[in-house]
């Protein structure tokens, strides 16, 4: 019967049968007072036609009736009539799960604070101590090698009877967002087969995201959601962002919208505690015998008070250490460099590895220990000695000398007469004549030598200039009162020293002087290698001060522009500053040296040889250094920073240690950088540092953590020879790796900026689905279908007309 009735009516989206209430409207064209006037109007004016119409007075009646009825049913066309159907629909709310992947989500955590270990442990499964007591330290120890910080969540969230998200899908539908630094949709829940999805999505997703950005996520998921009916959204994250961003902005945002925020805390509050050593430094290059200074940075995290550190100094693959101290490091002072120092006897190439003992209480064990590759040179120096007379400073410097088995000496006396035997391991007569003679020593020392006596052609002084600029050879002077320094001026050699010569400074003759002084080191000094008398750095110092005092100083106006002073005159000035007594300097591709007095000699006195064999070793092995190690390369490869932390640029810098490929080479140099698997990174421009200069440099950003090499094969190279090439390590891949505790102070104030916002532990996570409303709300959502044109109307109007007109052809008024 009703199917009868929809098609009549036209119902296509209603059914008569429909248990919903339905009503009748009407879309009228005017106002209702006009169609009932009209319609009055229509049938009076019908009345009157037909009242003066002739004939049967019954059959004008019901004529008058069918055009009355004909009329209404126009006008009620004209208003539209539309049948209703009245039902409602649910507009549900939505509740957004977004949970942290970047890569400090893999980390997992040493609980300190008992709240938070008892929370993970209670997730992980782990046995729990009745009351507030904080977990065993067994228990802690698995949590430290266990479940990270991201497993610890999906372990929350599954729950032991229901997980979070079937508990949030019973009344909201629920979107799980992952992200680092942009929120991606991973799953959509809205009932138990779209739960089990979503939480092996989450089980796949691997936490490797460099970058964190809780606030750009947030925002994300409220842009991406416009259209819907949030019920809350939820955070899981460590909070600590590595992308610039005020998390504030995000909490506003949600509380325009009136959407809480319940944050996740997930990682530990207070930092890991860790003892870590690096980077370390040395000299890459010494000599056999040398004393080696191996500095390490020893540094603590997470240690609110000092504790007492032993740092040891081994060389890799032995278990004897070569030294050790114990240090106090942590609470105000977190971080400290310590100098170990080593006397090798072996030459060769060697690992020397700086370390602490891991303490139980620190996750990373791989960082307390550090390496750094040291050169050993076991070659015997050759050094050429020139002095005028056998004065006290040339007697037991020429001892010092014979006596070195690492040392093969020629010691030339200027004023001996000619049947003197002049000393040395290897005696000469005279001073080398050709450069074949001269460039086989390595270092060539001055005492007070007379340059205006005769002793010296031209060309010998030049050609000792070219064996320091030209060939690296080392050149010292010892001062002495007759000679040495001023008559070096206006001459080649002037170029040679270290200082500024005074004009007005003519020597000093045998004059008595009474009172002593002790030089005083600079810090560069303090540094240097040659004032390495003990073992143990932090006696050094207080060995130089304890030395037996000098008396007489030569005068100068003090160090050339690029100069090291290691020591000066504790009262005596000069124009610039302090007196200097020991000055080091370059010239060219080689060192040099100045010492102000000749009487080291002096500091024999109550201590024997020992300092003073120390010291000079110290200078002469200083001198030598750029001609030894250059002896077989022409080229060195540096950087400022053989190990850094992710972001820091390092100065890569090329050093033509052959004087003859300077000019050969244009003012740019190409330097490759590869990985470890030698595959290319990066194009480095190496630039020439001023005109016609040896050197060249240029910068590299490593772009992840790792180790890179940095070779330079665009340079001539002999047969067999390799491109100088060079490593550097970077430290870590990001920010991420370098935070290592949990900012959940940050996440505490994201959630209160929100009404009904909260901050919860992982064991939390069932209460916390449960308290999120449902913010669902029924909408009208009305069917309406038009009747005006329906099959009945046409029916209706069609039957009006012909029943009329078969009544008035029957009552013969047609």
């Amino acid at each position: 019967m009703h199917g009868w009735l929809d098609w009549l009516l036209g119902l296509e989206l209603i059914s008569l049968d429909a248990s919903e209430p339905m009503s009748l409207r009407f879309a009228l064209p005017f106002g209702a007072w006009v169609i009932a006037t009209a319609a009055t109007a229509m049938v009076l004016y019908v009345l009157f036609v037909y009242r003066r119409e002739s004939g049967n007075r019954a059959g004008r009646i019901v004529l008058a009736g069918l055009r009355c009825a004909l009329v209404l049913l126009v006008l009620a066309a004209i208003c539209q009539p539309v049948l209703v159907l009245q039902r409602s629909k649910v507009d549900p709310s939505y509740v957004a799960v977004l949970v942290d992947v970047s890569s400090s989500m893999s980390r997992a955590d040493r609980y300190y604070e008992p709240a938070e270990a008892r929370a993970a442990a209670r997730v992980a499964g782990l046995a729990v101590p009745e009351g507030d007591a904080p977990p065993t330290d067994e228990v802690i120890d698995q949590l430290a090698s266990g479940p990270s910080r991201l497993e610890l969540f999906l372990a929350g969230s599954r729950g032991d009877d229901t997980s979070m998200l079937a508990t949030l899908a019973e009344r909201n539908l629920v979107n799980v967002y992952t992200f680092a630094n942009r929120a991606k949709l991973a799953a959509t829940v809205s009932g138990t087969t779209d739960t089990n999805a979503a939480h092996e999505a989450l089980a796949n997703t691997v936490p490797d995201g460099p970058t964190t950005d809780v606030t750009g996520a947030i925002r994300d998921v409220l842009n991406q959601s416009r259209s819907m009916r949030l019920a809350g959204i939820i955070v899981a994250s460590d909070g600590v962002s590595t992308v610039r961003g005020d998390m504030r902005i995000a909490g506003q945002a949600a509380q325009r919208r009136h959407v809480p925020i319940h944050a996740v805390l997930l990682g530990s509050s207070i930092a890991p505690r860790d003892v870590s050593v690096g980077p370390v430094f040395a000299e890459d290059t010494v000599f056999v015998k040398d004393l080696v200074a191996v500095k390490a940075r020893v540094a603590t995290h997470g240690f609110d008070k000092p504790l007492k550190v032993s740092v040891s100094l081994r060389e890799k693959g032995m278990s004897i250490p070569l030294a050790t101290e114990t240090i106090t490091v942590g609470g105000d002072t977190p971080q400290q460099t310590i100098e170990l120092r080593t006397k090798p006897t072996r030459g060769g190439k060697h690992t020397f590895e700086v370390a602490v003992a891991p303490r139980p209480e620190e996750i990373d064990h791989e960082n307390n220990r550090s390496a750094v590759d040291v050169t050993i040179i076991d070659d015997r120096l050759r050094v050429l000695y020139v002095d005028d007379e056998p004065r006290f400073e040339y007697r037991y410097l020429k001892n010092t000398l014979v006596r070195e088995e690492t040392m093969i000496a020629s010691c030339l006396l200027l004023s001996a007469d000619a049947s003197f035997a002049q000393e040395g391991d290897e005696p000469i007569t005279h001073f080398p004549e050709s450069p074949e003679e001269l460039y086989r020593y390595d270092v060539v020392l001055f005492g007070d030598v007379d340059l205006d006596d005769g002793w010296f052609t031209p060309a010998q002084l030049s050609m000792l200039v070219d064996f320091v600029g030209q060939r690296g050879g080392g050149f010292g002077l010892i001062s002495g009162p007759r000679h040495a320094p001023h008559t070096y001026r206006g001459s080649p050699l002037e170029l040679l020293l270290p200082v500024r010569l005074d004009p007005q400074y003519v020597g000093q003759g045998p004059v008595s002087l009474t009172t002593a002084y002790q030089p005083v080191l600079t810090d560069v000094g303090k540094l240097s290698p040659i004032f390495r008398f003990e073992l143990e750095a932090a006696e050094n110092l207080e060995t130089f001060e304890q030395l037996p005092g000098l008396y007489w100083l030569a005068r100068t106006l003090g160090a050339k522009p690029g100069a090291e002073v290691l020591a000066e005159h504790p009262t005596v000035e000069t124009l610039t500053g302090p007196a200097p007594v020991m000055v080091v300097g370059r010239y060219g591709a080689g060192r040099t040296f100045f010492q102000a007095t000749d009487e080291t000699w002096r500091w024999r006195e109550y201590t024997g040889e020992g300092y003073f064999d120390a010291y000079w070793i110290g200078v002469l092995r200083y001198l030598a250094r750029s001609k030894v190690i250059g002896r077989d390369r022409r080229f060195e490869l540096s950087v400022d920073a053989a190990r850094v932390e992710y972001g820091e640029p390092v100065t890569i810098r090329l050093t033509v240690l052959d004087t003859g490929l300077i000019d050969r080479l244009g003012d740019r140099l190409e330097a490759q950088v590869v990985d470890a698997e030698d595959l290319p990174i990066a194009r480095v421009e190496l630039t020439r540092l001023g005109a016609g200069a040896k050197w060249f440099e240029g910068t590299f950003t490593g772009p992840r953590r790792g180790s890179y090499t940095v070779k330079v094969s665009a340079v001539p190279l002999a047969a067999g020879e390799k491109a100088p090439s060079t490593t550097i390590t970077v430290a870590s891949s990001s920010l991420e790796s370098r935070i290592l505790h949990a900012d959940h102070a940050a996440l505490r104030q994201l959630s209160s900026m929100t009404e009904g916002g909260s901050a919860v532990r992982v064991d939390e996570l069932a209460t916390l689905a449960e308290s999120i409303e449902d913010r669902s709300v029924l909408i009208p959502d009305d069917i309406a279908e038009e009747l005006w044109d329906s099959n009945l109307v046409l029916a209706l109007f069609v039957l009006i007309i012909m029943t009329e007109w078969v009544l008035r052809k029957a009552l013969d008024l047609v």
